[in-house]
């Protein structure tokens, strides 16, 4: 049975111009992605009082305004949605689990909807436990999951089984796909001691070309990986020390780098390679000495450039889980997830910045006769700075890191009125995002700058 109701979302507390905070009632947000018209789709379970648990879906806008919510009510309770992506048709595709009051597995379920959500269909999977889904090129798809060992499941645009292949003592989780239509498949093997974790190549049919084990010596968790611009992929998961890390591998799956993370008792949920060429995942702690949810944000090399801590994020309870997030078109982050005690679903949009940050456009109505330009953003090497004051005044051109850390100034002294340029080599400077300010007179301009070597 289709229930729908309309949720309005409010603001929790105020933040940066162009970060928000929304609470959209009891239940947990599972996943969220950025949607073509530049909102967002978030998939959540909710458990009302004395009704039936229920799989939701919420559509909303680009600053977090509720346009529908939809729910999809069962008979049964349990994990609700566990991924939810957008279609083709821009519609959706979402995988749920359900157990009973028992805790004894039901069929999964792959449900489509249109683009408001409305349900064309629905399959069920016996006995099978679902994690994650994408949509192929020829408008099937893949998902992987687990029936008393790990499974690929590829079906066709309806939801009908092609194929299924099995992959003993091992529980997969993410499954993403190559540009020759193989997949990478995500894995570990159980939650013994002795656990490892694993990445498994295989072609278009699901059929194993290589696999690949990684971890520290006891304990190793993943749940997430993704594919990078260079063909390889990107890993995040736990160890022994209880520490989230990421680890590289290139595309035969051999180890480039690893980094650990001194978050004690942070679970990675979700890895992502960010538009500058470097990483951001996010990890959530319950108690050790790092509490709270923790945004991370990295170099191509792992090497961490900030972390943001989201404990001040009070959502009317004690402590807060994420579940997932994604970069946003415009560089920056969108996260959901679950405070707990009570469960309310909260969505975050959060800037990329720490320290610093660029002007709102209010910000640069005040000062419409000096202007900022830059030449080539995104740059390689060098690029040019320009830059115009309507007097002579004293000026000061730098150069930011996304830490607010000054790395270059460029132009320090009195200038008359009229039109600079600049100059920017790069050579020192690490692939990332950077700040340059302008402050002339009483003003001050800056702009972001991407550097991609």
């Amino acid at each position: 049975m289709l229930g729908v109701c309309v949720v309005v979302g409010t603001v929790l507390t105020n933040i940066k111009a162009d970060e928000w905070i929304k609470n959209y009632g009891p239940g947990y947000g599972r996943c969220i992605q950025q949607t073509q018209d530049g909102g967002y789709i978030v998939a959540t379970f909710i458990i009302p009082l004395n009704s039936p648990d229920s799989i939701g879906l919420i559509k909303i806008d680009s600053i977090g305004n509720v346009i529908w919510e939809k729910t999809f009510t069962t008979d049964t309770v349990g994990k609700g949605p566990c991924g939810i992506r957008q279609t083709s048709d821009k519609g959706y595709v979402i995988v749920a689990n359900r157990d009973d009051i028992n805790y004894h597995m039901h069929p999964a379920s792959l449900i489509k909807t249109d683009s408001l959500g409305n349900i064309l269909w629905e399959k069920e999977y016996s006995e099978l436990k679902l994690e994650w889904v994408e949509q192929t090129q020829d408008k099937g798809y893949i998902m992987t999951g687990a029936k008393l060992q790990g499974v690929l499941v590829k079906t066709d645009s309806l939801g009908d089984t092609l194929w299924s292949k099995e992959f003993p003592g091992l529980g997969c989780y993410r499954v993403f796909i190559y540009p020759d239509g193989g997949y990478g498949v995500i894995a570990h093997s159980g939650f013994s001691e002795y656990s490892d974790i694993f990445l498994i190549r295989t072609d278009s049919l699901g059929n194993t070309l290589w696999e690949k084990s990684y971890g520290e010596d006891y304990w190793n968790i993943s749940y997430w990986g993704d594919l990078t611009n260079d063909g390889g992929v990107i890993i995040a998961g736990s160890g022994y020390s209880l520490d989230p890390m990421l680890i590289k591998v290139d595309s035969s799956g051999d180890v480039e780098w690893e980094k650990g993370y001194n978050i004690r008792g942070g679970n990675v949920d979700c890895v992502h390679q960010t538009f500058d060429g470097g990483y951001a995942f996010i990890v959530t702690c319950e108690g050790f000495s790092y509490p709270g949810l923790w945004l991370v944000k990295t170099n191509s090399t792992g090497d961490t450039l900030w972390k943001k801590n989201f404990l001040d994020i009070k959502m009317g309870s004690e402590t807060e889980r994420v579940s997932f997030f994604e970069q946003t078109k415009d560089s920056e982050y969108i996260i959901t997830g679950a405070s707990y005690y009570p469960e309310y679903i909260y969505v975050i949009k959060t800037s990329s910045s720490v320290g610093i940050e660029e002007n709102s456009s209010s910000e640069l109505d005040k000062s419409p006769s000096t202007k900022l330009q830059i030449a080539q953003n995104p740059f390689i090497k060098s690029t040019i700075i320009k830059y115009f004051i309507p007097v002579r005044t004293q000026v000061i051109l730098s150069v930011y890191d996304i830490t607010g850390s000054c790395v270059k100034t460029l132009v320090n002294g009195e200038k008359t009125a009229g039109s600079y340029s600049i100059n920017l080599n790069a050579n020192e400077l690490k692939t990332g995002i950077y700040f340059v300010r302008l402050t002339a007179d009483k003003y001050k301009l800056t702009k972001k700058l991407i550097l991609m070597k």
